[in-house]
């Protein structure tokens, strides 16, 4: 059964309702999280990140207000999905940041480039969690 989550404490990429028919919580069916796509802005704002690295940290802690809402954590991420607008510049601060999150067994992930992300950002991540049994 799928179960739309709403965004909590802030955790959207613009505000909590739906911008352009893009719902930016989660959807969850059984144990399994589906998080939209995060950009690294400070939460309920668009303000983006100073920094490539702040805006690094900004994606997993809204993707954690996302997943705390039913009991999740950033360790329960097992997918992530990276989207690039310069993975050269973009990979080794987005690296040094993973390896503090997940410091033995980081998700699986896809890094895919494009050419623009909304609000120019550095990169946008989507994420899949397992939590519960499905781990």
């Amino acid at each position: 059964m799928k179960k739309i989550i709403n965004p909590v404490d802030g955790a959207a990429l613009h505000d909590p309702k739906r911008v352009g028919g893009w719902h930016h919580a989660a959807i969850r069916v059984g144990d399994f999280i589906f998080l939209s796509g995060f950009v690294g802005v400070y939460p309920g704002t668009k303000t983006l990140g100073e920094t490539t690295e702040k805006q690094v940290r900004l994606i997993y802690e809204n993707a954690e207000l996302a997943l705390k809402a039913h009991g999740g954590t950033l360790q329960d991420i097992i997918r992530s999905t990276i989207y690039f607008s310069d993975r050269d510049a973009t990979w080794p601060v987005l690296d040094k940041v993973r390896r503090e999150i997940f410091p033995d067994n980081p998700p699986v992930s896809t890094g895919i480039g494009v050419t623009k992300i909304d609000l120019n950002a550095a990169l946008e991540i989507e994420f899949t969690a397992a939590i519960g049994s499905s781990k």
